[in-house]
């Protein structure tokens, strides 16, 4: 009841956060979404589905989209090509952090990335009064953008990838996906 009651406020706040730019929070527990109409979706992205309980979910608003019921996490990424990949690394992660209450970045660097400079970002707000935590990696390849995220309740530590003993393993199963992902 508690997750379905998270998943329910975080879709509701995130809806609000739709803007005429690049990206926005939305789905099942939670995950990234490029404002429809802005761009098309990447083809040809390669990646190995996070393992360890989660299951896929369709989404209209993300590429590929898994949550784990268990922990209430969500892992998923967002592809835009064309025009709207033109924005920065910081103005993407600004867009996809933007609707936050009381907004704390724990983790911001550069980093490599599928043969790219991306952006790894994690920070933590709370959305609706929730207590919620986000890893994003956001990259450009080829024309395209793309944000991998992994989102969770900020009090179970799943994002934490800088306390490994206290997470549950859904950052290991995050590091995972972002270390098989590859963009055409």
């Amino acid at each position: 009841m508690i997750l379905h009651h998270f998943r329910h406020l975080i879709m509701s706040a995130l809806g609000l956060m739709v803007t005429a730019s690049l990206v926005v929070l939305s789905t099942g527990c939670v995950s990234v979404n490029i404002t429809p109409g802005e761009g098309e979706r990447a083809k040809g992205v390669s990646y190995v589905a996070p393992a360890a309980g989660f299951v896929a979910v369709k989404s209209e608003r993300g590429d590929a989209v898994w949550n784990n019921d268990a922990t209430g996490s969500t892992i998923a990424f967002q592809s835009s090509c064309g025009e709207v990949a033109d924005a920065s690394l910081e103005s993407i992660a600004q867009d996809l952090f933007g609707g936050f209450e009381d907004l704390k970045d724990l983790r911001s660097e550069r980093i490599p990335f599928d043969g790219r400079e991306g952006l790894s970002r994690e920070v933590e707000g709370k959305v609706d009064g929730v207590s919620t935590r986000i890893h994003a990696v956001i990259y450009k390849k080829n024309k395209c953008s793309y944000v991998l995220t992994l989102v969770s309740l900020a009090k179970t530590l799943v994002a934490d990838t800088s306390n490994k003993a206290a997470t549950n393993g859904d950052a290991a199963a995050f590091e995972r996906f972002t270390s098989n992902f590859k963009a055409p």
